[in-house]
């Protein structure tokens, strides 16, 4: 295994899930840990957890869907540890729907925090990092959804099929310009979270009114969250997941997936649209891959 012992590590999404397992890990491992997320009260009780153990942690609230937040973060960040080993952009929002109904507001959130997030850290802490000349490592969380289409979660899964998009592009242009950082795309699909109910995240600039409140009831609107709700409790343990990113990075994948047994349906996916065909054309989902 690596030696993280005084890495600097920042995450975002920290609260919570994924970002919450990945910060006690890396505290396991001797790093230094700057966190951010929306939910202050639940950031607090992980920062004192960390703490309890003896980790150097700095944490803060900061909206990643703002860039003045992510600005915030990495000024933060770079002028209380002088440096940055990994980035985790971890942050997520999730709505479903049809586009044809769905809430305006949704696809602006899901795409602020999905996909504009990442642009803002890149421009934000890239740069510094970079300039650091020593070998580091971003890790934006993306989602098997980048790989496929369903008709219910129309914004959730453009907003991640934008944000595969920025990461590959991100990395060719670190190998161009021959850096030592390195991008990686976090795909998991179902982990035992409480992503169902990232509501409570929702930026209030992104409040729902009346016309975001019905669209909620509707019938396309209500699978998605039950889907999205039954699956992932069902998911693999966030222990299993963390282990899975730390296997990619040492192994230098760049995408690192919780699910490799579900890939063959990804490929065949992109096959058959190269091929002229529907990405779904006999290439039914079998949820269980998905599930431990």
């Amino acid at each position: 295994m690596a030696d993280y012992a005084g890495k600097v590590v920042a995450i975002t999404g920290a609260a919570s899930g994924i970002g919450r397992g990945l910060a006690l890990r890396f505290g396991e491992y001797g790093a230094k840990l700057s966190l951010a997320d929306i939910n202050e009260t639940k950031l607090a009780e992980v920062v004192a957890e960390l703490k309890e153990k003896g980790v150097a942690v700095i944490a803060d609230r900061f909206d990643v869907s703002s860039v003045e937040d992510v600005q915030r973060f990495a000024d933060v960040t770079f002028a209380t540890y002088g440096g940055v080993d990994y980035l985790f952009n971890n942050a997520g929002a999730s709505a479903g729907g049809y586009t044809t109904e769905a809430y305006l507001k949704d696809f602006e959130w899901v795409f602020a925090v999905n996909t504009m997030a990442h642009v803002y850290a890149a421009r934000a802490f890239i740069p510094r990092m970079v300039a650091q000349d020593r070998e580091c490592h971003v890790i934006n969380t993306l989602s098997v959804s980048a790989f496929f289409s369903f008709s219910t979660n129309q914004p959730y899964a453009a907003s991640k099929f934008a944000a595969l998009s920025i990461v590959e592009s991100l990395e060719l242009q670190m190998r161009e310009q021959g850096t030592k950082v390195w991008f990686h795309g976090l795909c998991p699909a179902f982990v035992a979270t409480n992503f169902g109910d990232i509501e409570q995240n929702r930026s209030p600039r992104y409040a729902l009114d009346e016309e975001g409140i019905a669209f909620k009831e509707t019938p396309a609107q209500k699978k998605a969250n039950y889907i999205s709700k039954k699956f992932v409790t069902a998911g693999i343990p966030v222990e299993k997941c963390v282990d899975t990113v730390f296997k990619g990075l040492e192994e230098g994948q760049f995408m690192i997936f919780t699910h490799p047994e579900a890939c063959s349906y990804m490929k065949k996916w992109r096959i058959n649209l190269m091929d002229g065909r529907f990405g779904t054309e006999d290439n039914t989902l079998v949820m269980s891959h998905f599930l431990e």
